[in-house]
């Protein structure tokens, strides 16, 4: 009685079997089955977008199952990833123990996964060529580590390559089609601004704008915003700035226009105090409970610094050598 191999599933011809047909069993083996395991070239059409089993049975017939090399194609384009589900071994207890070079020549862009009846199987990408090997528990990928490389193209980045072939540069390597790197730094445009775009969710970008200033590393300095010889009414561009007043100079504080947080300095340049009239419905001196709002005046004495700190765009405090 004939047995089969456990994996390609030959016919063993036993002691005393095929008298005088053991040549043609033989032969059929050899080409049949050990010539398709070895060099064997065969295409498997997935005919439906679904999953395609081979199938290998007992005896020394030709069987796509054994080909060494697969060719997958489809009739259409697959809609989604399909398996090739190899068969499983003469016992029926676990997929064959298989070499197989694999081409994904399917229709569309879909990936194959080579599968057996157990593991997780190895996929293969559309128009990609792989080398698999079923162990008996699972679809592996041949190669897994290589020491040494040559490409005859240069990799593409898409495939984690960098595109080139030929690198400048010492040190670390400076690729030759690399674009050329600056070193950032806030710089004064033709409008006197440096701006910042921010890509975001919404379909506006945000734009930052920096003043153009010189800037250097420890405290910033305060911005000046030029000596005042008249009545003067503080503006929303001295937030953060120190204004001067000189002779005849004095300064009026306008009532809703600033917001929480604004800041603006005061000096006095004079050898007499001035005057500083507060139109912000809310106005008192840091520390003193007298209302100066609604048109009070608050006194800045000679040389004196002082600052008006606003909590609402109505309300402030000033603080500094002020009466």
């Amino acid at each position: 009685m004939s047995t089969y191999s456990t994996n390609l599933k030959v016919q063993l011809i036993g002691t005393g079997e095929e008298n005088n047909t053991w040549g043609t069993v033989t032969n059929n083996a050899f080409s049949n089955v050990f010539e398709q395991a070895i060099v064997g070239y065969a295409t498997v059409n997935f005919s439906s977008d679904a999953n395609t089993t081979l199938t290998l049975t007992d005896g020394n017939t030709s069987q796509t199952a054994r080909n060494l090399y697969l060719n997958l194609t489809s009739s259409g384009s697959l809609t989604a990833t399909r398996d090739l589900i190899i068969p499983n071994n003469q016992a029926g207890t676990a997929p064959i123990q298989k070499l197989y070079i694999v081409k994904n020549a399917t229709t569309g862009s879909q990936s194959i996964r080579v599968i057996g009846a157990s593991g997780t199987g190895t996929t293969i990408p559309n128009g990609a060529t792989m080398m698999v090997y079923s162990n008996g528990t699972n679809v592996v990928d041949v190669i897994t580590n290589i020491t040494s490389l040559t490409l005859t193209n240069a990799l593409p980045v898409t495939s984690g390559g960098t595109g080139v072939t030929t690198s400048t540069g010492s040190g670390s390597v400076v690729l030759s089609t690399s674009g050329t790197l600056t070193t950032p730094r806030l710089a004064g445009s033709s409008t006197g601004y440096s701006t910042f775009a921010s890509s975001n969710a919404s379909t506006t970008n945000y734009t930052i704008t920096f003043p153009a200033e010189n800037m250097t590393t420890g405290f910033r300095n305060i911005p000046n915003t030029g000596t005042k010889t008249s009545s003067y009414t503080l503006a929303v561009g001295d937030v953060g700035k120190y204004v001067q007043v000189g002779a005849s100079g004095s300064i009026v504080v306008p009532n809703s226009t600033f917001a929480d947080g604004d800041v603006v300095s005061v000096i006095n340049t004079n050898s007499t105090s001035i005057n500083i009239t507060c139109n912000t419905t809310t106005a008192n001196i840091s520390g003193v409970t007298t209302a100066k709002g609604g048109g009070g005046v608050v006194v800045l004495g000679a040389y004196g610094v002082a600052s008006v700190i606003f909590y609402s765009s109505t309300a402030c405090v000033i603080s500094g050598a002020v009466t």
